[in-house]
């Protein structure tokens, strides 16, 4: 009938929006997951893992744009959402939780919250989460400065990464280790840098080229090269803002300040 087809008709188009919100705010593509969340919001979605997965990617789009209040509050929404006996919904919250405490600057507790994501992907064998959240970890120990457990994290998560050819979080893994290991590399290690940020953007991952060029951004500055720093911060500013990561265009600010 008619309305069968209706129905069903609406159900693909939810499904689609859904998975596009999904892989665009795990891209890093903030503005067009909310492009795909907008309409989402206006339907009812009765399938209760899909409107988990919505609620998640909301967290994340709202996290990024600043708004951590809302971004919090939308993944308290999908706790009650979710079975609390289903292990992959309650990893997607962790991940989730992990993303949050990047955006909001609050690094001690993203790298406590990587360590757990990794502890519940372990439990599931599923080795590219573990590679992922280890580089995430290894993402907020250098944000934090604590260079030797950075390294650590790094060294772990390539392994990962290694055994089960997840090229995503090498290149994580190589835009960090590129930082870490700036001091003894010296001005060469800027241009290795700019070539792994322009890899990650070829391949779509935005999420990850622009941490990258933060920290290039920092690198320059380090071993004072401040023009360059100024222009690489500025840069990533302006590609934060253009994806809707107003958290991370403020962050670049700060260090923009720092440099005067």
């Amino acid at each position: 009938s008619g309305a069968a087809e209706g129905s069903a008709s609406a159900e693909i188009a939810t499904a689609f929006l859904a998975t596009h919100a999904e892989l665009a705010s795990g891209r890093g593509e903030f503005r067009l997951a909310k492009r795909a969340l907008d309409p989402l919001a206006r339907q009812t979605v009765l399938d209760k893992v899909e409107l988990h997965g919505i609620t998640i990617s909301m967290a994340r789009t709202l996290g990024a744009s600043g708004k951590a209040d809302a971004a919090q509050a939308s993944l308290e929404e999908a706790e009650r959402i979710a079975a609390p006996s289903d292990p992959l919904l309650a990893l997607d919250r962790a991940s989730a939780r992990l993303s949050l405490a990047g955006f909001a600057s609050k690094w001690r507790e993203a790298a406590d919250a990587a360590v757990q994501a990794a502890a519940l992907a372990e439990e599931l064998g599923l080795l590219y989460e573990v590679a992922s959240c280890l580089s995430e970890q290894a993402v907020a120990l250098t944000r934090l400065g604590d260079g030797s457990r950075a390294r650590a994290a790094v060294a772990s998560a390539i392994s990962a990464a290694e055994e089960t050819g997840a090229e995503r979080v090498l290149s994580r893994c190589r835009l960090v280790l590129g930082f870490l290991e700036s001091i003894d590399a010296g001005r060469p290690s800027l241009d290795a840098q700019r070539g792994y940020i322009a890899a990650a953007e070829s391949r779509g991952w935005i999420g990850d080229a622009l941490p990258g060029r933060y920290l290039l951004g920092r690198m320059a500055a380090r071993l004072g090269a401040g023009d360059e720093a100024r222009h690489e911060l500025l840069l990533a500013a302006r590609i934060a803002l253009s994806t809707g990561n107003a958290s991370y265009a403020d962050q670049c600010s700060i260090e923009l300040a720092k440099l005067g």
